[in-house]
């Protein structure tokens, strides 16, 4: 299992760090206006006020003033940033175990004294890594633009809240893309499938919370339970949601282990 952690580490790292340094350049581009924005707050938040009440709530901007450091990171970077993590994870793990089947280098795999648990957990724990990797530097980079760019002192504890949400949709939507990856080994049609699933659960999301009909939608997006909104507000994600969301994450590994153990790798 050791042999294949360490290939996939080597394998993965170069896309991870890409991904990391593109998302950490977005957020200090991002993070490099606020100073101005919040020098004109007045200006600004009358220009938000007249965007519909509906698209104000569904970004988290009813509650959330754009003038407040927080409340800029929350609807302006943090809501674009936990789509892209989800991108980034489904990406990567529904491309661990498809791979091999879909370039025919499985058969070469399980004819080695390793067994099918090696296999998997050698690449899972693997893009495990990389994804708590990025997401430290996404953290690190984040930090240094609020260090750099803040007006007021900020709380460093509910900055780590936003990290801890941006983690947790990473790790929700990577076992989504393993299980993804294990029953349907395709790559093209995989890719597409785990890249739609993300959009269309954040959709569901936003319209959970632009609407009160539709909020029964909520249980339907990973997105709502690491929401900006509650994080500032609550200064941490409540118990009951993260605990969800490690609960969800562990039933798809599950499933996905549990087919793959009795899966035809070489049909």
């Amino acid at each position: 299992m050791g042999n294949i952690l360490r290939h996939e580490l080597r394998a993965n790292f170069k896309g991870t760090l890409l991904w990391a340094l593109a998302l950490s350049a977005m957020t200090y581009t991002f993070m490099y206006l606020f100073p101005s924005i919040a020098h004109e707050h007045a200006k600004w938040d009358s220009l938000v006020n007249q965007l519909p009440k509906g698209v104000l709530s569904g970004f988290g901007m009813n509650v959330l003033q754009i003038s407040n450091i927080f409340g800029y990171y929350g609807t302006q970077v943090y809501a674009l940033l936990v789509l892209f993590v989800a991108i980034y994870a489904v990406l990567l793990f529904s491309g661990l175990l498809a791979r091999e089947e879909s370039e025919g280098t499985i058969e070469f795999l399980i004819g080695r004294p390793i067994t099918r648990s090696d296999i998997f957990f050698g690449k899972t724990i693997a893009a495990v890594a990389l994804a708590i990797g990025c997401n430290a530097l996404l953290f690190l980079a984040t930090w240094a633009s609020f260090a750099q760019f803040h007006t007021r002192p900020f709380a460093l504890a509910v900055l780590a809240w936003f990290s801890v949400g941006l983690l947790l949709v990473t790790l929700v939507f990577g076992f989504l893309g393993l299980l993804i990856g294990v029953l349907l080994p395709r790559p093209r049609t995989l890719n597409s499938l785990a890249i739609g699933l993300a959009f269309l659960t954040y959709f569901f999301g936003v319209a959970s919370a632009m609407s009160h009909k539709l909020h029964i939608l909520r249980y339907a997006s990973p997105y709502q339970f690491v929401d900006q909104t509650t994080i500032v507000q609550h200064k941490a994600i409540p118990a009951g949601d993260w605990i969800g969301l490690l609960a969800l994450c562990a039933i798809l590994a599950a499933a996905a282990y549990g087919y793959y153990r009795t899966k035809d790798l070489t049909a």
